[in-house]
């Protein structure tokens, strides 16, 4: 089983791109409200494929004790590579969320989480900067917030968060979808990467290409194995030279049992080379291959079983998501924000 851990930021649209892997890969049809928003619980997760593998939403990864006691993890990151795209989306989109978290207010990175919870709603902080913004909030000027705390909000984006995640992904597999989540194509973009990263087609004919990919990868370890089982015993190369794959790598299995029958070859011929019992390096070579062979199979005969969901459907919420994205973009295109950086040397 892995452990897919879904990172981003508030208001870059993650809760959107994992909402819809849900819905392509379970069913599940997000909602979306009218701030084109679909927001989902701190604990939203979900499982997929045969083996339970598991997405998982984590905003700061290096804070999460899910994250951190996991075994087999991987990380899907998406990130707003447009930060004044991703500093209107956050204040015009999650503005209704604001009042119930003061955090996105500070301006002085000193604070930590404990202690940013003493302040009051009333007060968030006696930097100049933090003062300017609470007026302009409460002032309900967006335009203004915008203004005063998108100079921080970069710094922050690319001299904390990003960095922290560059370094915690140097190690780890991972993703990384560079999107900002507001045109058909980005997204459509998005959703096509993240579901690649978790080994599921995009679409019929990206499922064909990737069975053909598997058909080819399938050939060249036969042809291996047969040389190193020659070595072994004959009688062994001459079962994997007379065996019936049940692929032609242009389409999947007809059917459950011609995937079973294919498999077994496999499995009864690892089976009998482990009773021999012998440790030399063509039986652990043999072992390994058989092994994998046997992993190609299953991942094709899982991908046969893959439905595709409504294609428009898909567009249909895209296209909404998206339209409303947009409409507030537009109502924000002429903000301008402070350019005297010397008011924020000090606050990262």
């Amino acid at each position: 089983m892995i452990h897919y851990f879904f990172a981003w930021q508030g208001g870059e649209g993650g809760d959107f791109l994992m909402s819809m892997i849900n819905y392509m890969l379970n069913g599940v049809e997000p909602t979306i409200n009218s701030n084109g928003t679909a927001i989902e619980s701190n604990d939203f997760t979900w499982k997929f494929a045969r083996n339970g593998s598991r997405c998982i939403k984590v905003h700061v990864p290096w804070e999460e004790d899910a994250f951190t006691n996991a075994k087999n993890r991987k990380i899907i990151w998406l990130t707003n590579p447009d930060t004044t795209i991703w500093a209107k989306k956050r204040l015009l989109k999650l503005r209704l969320n604001l009042g119930k978290s003061k955090n996105w207010m500070f301006t002085n990175s000193k604070f930590n989480r404990k202690e940013q919870a003493k302040w009051s709603d009333a007060f968030t902080g006696n930097s100049f900067i933090d003062k300017k913004i609470v007026t302009a909030y409460k002032d309900n000027d967006l335009e203004k917030v915008y203004y005063w705390y998108y100079p921080w909000l970069q710094k922050m984006k690319s001299k904390y968060y990003d960095d922290k995640m560059e370094k915690l992904i140097e190690n780890l597999p991972h993703v990384v979808v560079r999107s900002n989540m507001h045109t058909r194509d980005e997204i459509k973009k998005a959703l096509e990467i993240t579901l690649s990263y978790l080994g599921r087609p995009w679409s019929k004919q990206d499922k064909q290409q990737h069975s053909a990919r598997r058909y080819t990868e399938l050939m060249l370890q036969r042809k291996k194995l047969c040389k190193c089982l020659n070595k072994l015993n004959p009688k062994y190369a001459d079962i994997i030279n007379s065996w019936e794959i049940g692929l032609d790598g242009k389409t999947g299995f007809e059917s459950k049992v011609i995937f079973e029958k294919s498999a077994n070859t496999l499995t009864e011929l690892r089976k009998t080379i482990l009773e021999v019992g012998e440790q030399t390096a063509e039986h652990i070579h043999a072992i390994k291959r058989l092994t994998s062979m046997r992993k190609i199979l299953q991942d094709e005969d899982e991908q046969d079983s893959f439905v595709f969901p409504d294609e428009q459907n898909i567009n249909r919420i895209v296209e909404q998501y998206s339209k409303i994205t947009n409409q507030l973009l537009d109502s924000g295109a002429n903000w301008k924000y402070n350019l005297d950086n010397n008011l924020y040397k000090d606050l990262t």
